[in-house]
């Protein structure tokens, strides 16, 4: 029994104050013994008194124990000395109590850093907040997603982009829908709202996944598949047709007599010839979008690989600021892959910056938990919003002698290395291509 001594202990008091009080009643009936009378009944009230302190020392401990528990405080200890003790059992019980309510909090800690750890580290992007639209909980992702640094109060987005704000105040629970934020439109995001209810507490989760990797991915091998049967196509119908015109002149330089109209069909079968040579080496320049190679990985140091490719444009850039910062990283790819992307997005930005008298290009090299990036960004003329969604689409281009096939190429080489390429633009005044490339793993 946890209390038996504790028990023994009350009952040989309340018997010894008992036969103390027939004792004091006996001497004062004998009439005599006074001062024995008066030295019972000082013992007697000496007996009472070491109860009440003994039954207080135990509600004294209770009484602290239940006040840490109160305010959270499971280090309190009792130090187990004497095991005649009558409080041996109930120190040794309380010390039990909190061990296990400490080994219970340590494990609801390492809980709870792990369930931190996957929302930090989580590929989606996780809100929760309130009714009153106040952040409980925003992940990197999100933040990451929203291009905002943090976030108090969901309604703070009307203000920072009002385009993301009504798309997502005018969500239906349970119902994804694809949104796009109002600062960058090239980013597609796959939104969804749940409801939850904690401490009787309605809590708002807001899910948002950037789809534009898979649905690049998919526009990309569209394009390559539409590409391959066209090309195979125009090849099968172009390559008999240049074939006969070069036949068709040698039987002319057979033929005598009417001189003059022979000269006009040997010019009209030239310019046939001419133009279905041309259309042969236009299909075999967009042949590359359907056939980029697959990258040879190794390990390749990007600061590098940026100044090497700006060394060899020199001559390009030579009337260009270029203002090129960032520690030196490393990455898995393939070198000349990935000299090809930076050579296109410097073209682009030398051509975008053709009519500024104050050329500059900004070139930022940065690194998070998990991506490497690379920011290209010019003062040009900008890209116009109407068109801004299309400038990755294979033969789309702004410029007139443009071959549209440059970023095109580019995107699918950074698809190549699992990495992604983004734009963002702000026409008249800036803008701004980030390179994302997943960091070598440790």
């Amino acid at each position: 029994m946890v209390f038996k001594k504790y028990h023994l202990h009350i009952i040989l008091r309340l018997l010894l104050i008992v036969a103390n009080c027939f004792a004091v009643v006996y001497v004062w009936q004998l009439g005599m013994y006074w001062i024995s009378f008066y030295n019972l009944v000082a013992l007697l009230l000496l007996q009472v008194y070491l109860l009440f302190r003994y039954l207080s020392r135990w509600q004294e401990n209770v009484r602290v124990f239940a006040n840490s528990v109160r305010h959270g405080d499971y280090t309190i200890t009792y130090h187990l000395v004497d095991k005649q003790d009558a409080f041996y059992e109930l120190y040794e019980m309380l010390n039990a109590v909190s061990a296990y309510v400490r080994v219970l909090q340590s494990q609801i800690v390492e809980q709870d850093q792990y369930f931190k750890y996957l929302v930090e580290n989580a590929q989606v992007g996780l809100m929760a907040y309130d009714e009153k639209g106040n952040v409980l909980l925003a992940n990197d992702e999100v933040l990451r997603l929203m291009k905002i640094t943090q976030l108090k109060n969901i309604n703070q987005l009307r203000t920072i982009d009002n385009t993301l704000f009504e798309n997502l105040t005018t969500l239906l629970l349970n119902q994804p829908k694809l949104i796009r934020s109002g600062m960058d439109k090239t980013v597609r995001l796959s939104a969804r709202l749940s409801k939850i209810v904690i401490s009787e507490k309605q809590v708002f989760l807001l899910s948002l996944i950037n789809i534009n990797p898979e649905l690049s991915e998919n526009e990309l091998q569209s394009w390559q598949d539409l590409i391959s049967v066209l090309t195979h196509e125009i090849m099968n119908s172009v390559t008999p047709i240049h074939s006969l015109t070069g036949s068709m002149s040698k039987y002319l330089d057979r033929i005598h007599g009417n001189e003059d109209l022979v000269e006009k069909a040997k010019y009209s079968l030239d310019v046939m010839s001419r133009r279905s040579q041309a259309l042969m080496h236009f299909v075999d320049r967009y042949r590359t979008i359907s056939t980029v190679p697959l990258p040879r990985i190794q390990i390749v140091k990007l600061k590098k690989l940026i100044s090497d490719v700006l060394l060899l444009m020199q001559a390009d850039l030579n009337d260009v600021v270029v203002d090129f910062q960032g520690e030196e990283v490393e990455v898995q790819a393939d070198p000349s892959l990935l000299d090809q992307v930076v050579i296109n997005l410097l073209k682009n930005a030398v051509l975008a910056l053709s009519e500024r008298s104050a050329r500059r290009i900004d070139i930022r090299l940065e690194t998070d938990d998990k991506f490497v990036s690379v920011k290209f960004a010019d003062n040009g003329k900008g890209i116009p919003s109407e068109v801004i969604d299309k400038i990755f689409i294979p033969f789309f281009t702004t410029r007139e002698n443009g071959s549209g096939i440059g970023l095109t190429l580019s995107r699918q080489i950074m698809h190549r290395h699992n990495g992604t390429i983004d734009v963002e633009s702000i026409p008249g005044l800036r803008t701004t291509f980030t390179l994302r490339l997943p960091k070598p793993a440790q």
